[in-house]
């Protein structure tokens, strides 16, 4: 199962749509400066989202030896199953979270945040590692990177009006998201498909079931996914929205109407592909 087609795929909807809109606006004068802005968010994507994430989530990385082993551990598992080892990166940002990121399958990243590792035992970090690099076997990475700038411009624009909306009606920023984004979730339907059309949730099963697989325990995956999903919901800081969708679970909740602003299949879902049931 690869990733590129639903890329291509994703690109080429996104350059229709926009040179449909310019067409509607400005005849095949449109037409044609749609197509011009999506080939060159294309173009800006495929240059620039490694640097961006990067540049967001500060991250460093990680050489030669770190009280983690992680590079070590990487090789092991990289050489074990033989697949291409990813180049390992850390943060210092107060997130439970990991996730994987790259433009190129063949040079696959992944990021770890310091405060999760901090959390998990040697055991739990193997885990970790087993299941970013089997993420990044299933070529994962590139959708979320890719679309990274789609997605961000989408929410961008539901934030402005958002905001305008809280400006005229005199509502203020409050902890109701629903409140006080009321644009975003309504139009978060349509971001669940934007996120679609460059992501295949099947591509996250796969990759639990290879991890699992290449663990020979399936709990392992299932109690490590659980944890971290239970540290993010807990935790005080939560990521921007619009980067959510990168993250190995969820940070945000998928009760309601805000389940759709949710990309992960939840634990359960996750957890019922692995075992065949849920609680494992």
């Amino acid at each position: 199962m690869k990733a590129l087609p639903t890329v291509f795929f994703g690109f080429f909807i996104f350059s229709i749509c926009t040179a449909i809109a310019g067409f509607a606006a400005l005849s095949w004068t449109g037409f044609f400066l749609g197509l011009v802005f999506s080939l060159g968010v294309i173009t800006y994507s495929y240059f620039y989202s490694d640097h961006k994430l990067k540049k967001t989530f500060q991250l460093k990385k990680v050489m030669g030896t770190c009280s983690y082993k992680l590079n070590e551990k990487v090789a092991h598992i990289s050489q074990k199953n033989n697949i291409t080892p990813p180049l390992v990166y850390v943060s210092d940002q107060p997130y439970d979270q990991a996730f994987c990121f790259g433009r190129s399958y063949r040079k696959p990243k992944i990021a770890i945040f310091s405060q999760l590792l901090n959390r998990l035992n040697e055991d739990e970090i193997s885990t970790l590692l087993h299941l970013l690099l089997s993420q990044t076997h299933h070529h994962q990475q590139i959708g979320p990177t890719l679309s990274l700038f789609i997605i961000e411009g989408i929410y961008a624009y539901s934030f402005f009006v958002d905001g305008l909306l809280r400006f005229l009606s005199g509502i203020k920023l409050s902890k109701d998201k629903k409140k006080s984004y009321p644009f975003t979730h309504l139009i978060s339907p349509l971001l669940q498909s934007c996120l679609a059309l460059f992501q295949q949730r099947a591509l996250i099963y796969a990759s639990d079931t290879t991890a699992s697989r290449w663990l020979q325990s399936t709990h392992s995956v299932h109690r490590l996914l659980n944890k971290i999903h239970a540290y993010s919901l807990h935790s005080s800081s939560s990521p921007a929205v619009q980067y959510c969708h990168i993250f190995i679970t969820s940070p945000l909740t998928s009760k309601s109407w805000g389940r759709y602003l949710v990309w992960q299949p939840n634990i359960i879902n996750r957890t019922k592909k692995l075992a065949g049931h849920y609680p494992a």
